[in-house]
């Protein structure tokens, strides 16, 4: 169960959550941003603003998806994504980053991510992401 703060009607609700998320940024806006987008989409969020809190929270945690951030002081997302990997921790992984040249993408893949999407995003396009995981998770 999360909790949800609607904006609107300013209470409490308890809702069932769709999927635990781990968003993983340096920045508080975007943290902010990811937090009331997922809310409002009914998923139990975390929020991590560096890479080493990232490791532990995925640990445990145990969420059905991490969505990070690579550029972070510390241990950047390529290095996140790697050592759970090295952990056999095999969470969805989906980078969310303004780094967006083909090489970052490969890199990001390589490091064991399941998908990558830049900045500034789309929010449709993120949902649509998260619905593609969400359906897999249910398989």
């Amino acid at each position: 169960m999360a909790i949800y703060v609607d904006r609107y009607w300013c209470a409490r609700h308890t809702i069932d959550s769709n999927m635990k998320i781990l968003a993983v940024d340096d920045d508080a806006v975007v943290r902010k941003i990811l937090e009331v987008r997922l809310l409002a989409k009914k998923h139990e969020v975390h929020l991590a603003d560096n890479g080493e809190d990232a490791v532990t929270m995925a640990g445990e945690l145990s969420p059905d998806l991490i969505i990070c951030d690579v550029m972070m002081p510390g241990l950047d997302g390529y290095r996140v994504c790697a050592t759970l990997r090295e952990m056999d921790i095999q969470t969805p992984f989906l980078f969310l980053t303004s780094r967006d040249a083909s090489e970052d993408k490969v890199k990001g893949l390589e490091s064991g991510a399941d998908d990558y999407l830049t900045k500034p995003f789309d929010p449709i396009e993120l949902e649509a992401k998260l619905a593609a995981f969400e359906r897999r998770l249910k398989r």
